[in-house]
């Protein structure tokens, strides 16, 4: 299983379940320096966004399907 959230505090108890777990960094910088990184250890994965990610983990799995 893989948990992808976008507040990293939110990954903390995935991770403690034994998920995977992403993090979709915040566009805005100015959050990316308040409590809403808090957690952020928590995170198997940093991102900058969903969609590229998604596309290549599907590119990924299309490739090994042959």
């Amino acid at each position: 299983a893989c948990m992808v959230e976008d507040i990293p505090r939110n990954l903390v108890p995935a991770a403690a379940l034994g998920m995977k777990t992403v993090w979709v960094k915040p566009a805005a910088p100015e959050y990316r320096e308040r409590e809403l990184v808090q957690g952020a250890e928590s995170a198997d994965l940093a991102v900058d966004a969903l969609l590229p990610w998604l596309e290549a983990v599907l590119a990924r799995r299309r490739a090994r399907a042959g």
